[in-house]
């Protein structure tokens, strides 16, 4: 797996390595899985009308407001990506400045991470709100001409807004991921670190296109893994569930399923928890290699390279 004179095969392997060797990162791991939980429930929320209901009835039957569930909702929310926010920039300074923290410190690197959590989190939503703004943008002239009943024109015009808003969208993600690297390794500022992402990007265009889309086929390989592991694992607890429902009352039955569903959703958690590591450790050694090339492979990133005064990085 060697395209362009990077081994994408050995990046996962050393990523796979640091995350097994770290397995303090898994906590910082959660934390990045439960953002990314609540920011795929927010998106569902919104297209889902059962979603919405069962908000609605669960905002009925409770004992707090509507206005004051709805608040509790919005910081629960916030709270969620500040700590996915915390999580990313702890796991890059871990791997990417190994002298600065101690690895085996949960509270430097929790704190280490805070500092940079902000900044993360603003360029978060400075970008989705970017792509919200473009997508709108690109979809009222298809609902105007919808309504005009120009059928045929509207489906031409909502092709080229696809053909526009996708490559918005590529280009968004990528400077968000390496934003956050820059944010947290040579300690940018906010506009630095956006510019220098765009840049980095610009002149690795096709490795890292090609390396995402690896990183998203490896991660799913991991995921379908730890699946059918705790596939594996659960089968006897199923069949120990029906020989108890024979052999005593239902209690033992529902206790044993208890400890059952226990079990696998830790393992579940677990298994997420680490390959959320090794996604944001994998970024960050694969931007050690197309960024810092002289910089020795064991103290990965630890020194930015620099040009007119800021770190930047080296044309393909």
């Amino acid at each position: 797996m060697e395209k362009d004179g990077l081994n994408y095969l050995d990046i996962f392997k050393k990523s796979l390595a640091l995350s097994w060797e770290r397995k303090l990162l898994w906590i910082f791991g959660f934390f990045i899985f439960l953002g990314t939980a609540s920011q795929s429930l927010s998106v569902n929320w919104k297209e889902s009308e059962s979603l919405k209901a069962s908000l609605a009835d669960f905002m009925d039957r409770s004992v707090f407001s509507g206005p004051a569930m709805l608040t509790m909702l919005i910081v629960a929310m916030l709270t969620l990506w500040l700590l996915k926010a915390v999580g990313q920039a702890a796991i890059i300074r871990s791997i990417g400045k190994p002298k600065a923290t101690d690895k085996n410190e949960f509270r430097q690197l929790f704190f280490a991470g805070k500092i940079y959590s902000w900044r993360i989190l603003g360029i978060d939503l400075l970008f989705n709100l970017l792509v919200v703004i473009v997508f709108l943008t690109l979809s009222l002239p298809v609902i105007f001409l919808i309504f005009a009943k120009a059928y045929a024109l509207s489906a031409l015009v909502g092709l080229f807004a696809v053909m526009i808003f996708i490559p918005v969208s590529v280009l968004a993600y990528f400077i968000k991921r390496f934003s956050y690297i820059y944010l947290v390794v040579p300690d940018m500022n906010m506009r630095d670190s956006m510019e220098n992402a765009y840049l980095i990007f610009k002149n690795h265009l096709l490795k890292s296109l090609l390396f995402s889309i690896l990183l998203f086929a490896t991660g799913i390989l991991l995921s379908v893994g730890f699946l059918a592991a705790i596939f594996i694992m659960g089968t006897p607890l199923l069949f120990a569930g029906l020989a108890m429902s024979l052999i005593f009352s239902k209690i033992g039955t529902y206790i044993l399923m208890a400890v059952g569903l226990s079990i696998l959703s830790l393992a579940f958690i677990l298994s997420q928890s680490m390959i959320e590591a090794f996604k944001q450790i994998s970024w960050v050694i694969f931007f050690q290699e197309i960024g810092s090339p002289r910089v020795k492979k064991e103290t990965i990133f630890e020194k930015a390279p620099l040009a007119d005064g800021l770190p930047r990085p080296e044309k393909a």
